[in-house]
């Protein structure tokens, strides 16, 4: 398998933080900042210790007590992450954030096969698993599951693997007043499933944070080396 072969579904940008309890006095300000930012942002939910944006079907943004997540749903091969940096810099500055407790990017991509056998066969062929050659559990022909996470740990960086074959139900019903020529969508879709999700291995001080270098070292990491594990 090649990278290039699969799509990226869900590319996600996380922060977390001890609680700021001046989210409840700021909240107003960080959802004024940030449909200035992003229009038309529109509110999708708001509880006391959360708040939830949607821009169409492409973003959604999240603003928590201890935490703020943004994410980009398709964004292409060449994802707009500059736009990380201008969110947290919004949170961080509202919040008036100090310590941060985890950075994370996290890639969810997916590629679709026919069946669920050839999926898991394409994880097993990238050999971070051993089958036997003979048989085993009484069972004839090819595997129909496959599965596997590894992670490390570096200096500055840390980073969870994980890919499995899976099987997806999608299942889009329609309500009693759209017409009957428009079709309901109940489908099946087979695939390998690729999560990797980088992060910083400590804590940090957010002062000392330089995010847009942080983001582009975790974009040249992925693009170096994702692809040695496919």
């Amino acid at each position: 398998m090649q990278i290039e072969e699969f799509e990226l579904e869900r590319l996600i940008f996380e922060v977390r933080f001890p609680s700021a309890y001046q989210f409840w006095d700021r909240a107003g300000e960080v959802t004024n900042e940030l449909s200035k930012l992003w229009e038309p942002l529109s509110l999708a939910s708001a509880q006391p210790g959360s708040i939830v944006f949607k821009l169409g079907r492409n973003m959604n943004l999240a603003v928590e007590l201890g935490r703020a997540v943004m994410t980009l749903f398709y964004p292409g091969s060449k994802p707009d992450v500059k736009s990380f940096d201008v969110f947290f810099g919004v949170v961080k500055d509202h919040l008036q954030l100090t310590t941060l407790q985890r950075v994370g990017l996290r890639f969810q991509l997916f590629k679709k096969f026919e069946t669920l056998p050839l999926a898991a066969s394409s994880v097993l062929s990238t050999g971070i698993l051993n089958t036997p050659k003979e048989r085993v559990f009484g069972a004839e022909g090819e595997p129909t599951a496959a599965e596997a996470m590894i992670g490390f740990t570096g200096k500055g960086l840390g980073a969870i693997l994980r890919i499995g074959a899976q099987t997806r139900q999608v299942n889009i019903d329609l309500p009693l007043e759209v017409p009957p020529d428009v079709k309901e969508t109940h489908e099946t879709l087979h695939g390998v499933s690729l999560d990797v999700d980088f992060s910083t291995p400590k804590e940090v001080q957010a002062a000392q944070m330089g995010l847009s270098e942080w983001i582009e070292q975790v974009m040249h990491v992925y693009r170096r080396d994702v692809p040695k594990f496919l």
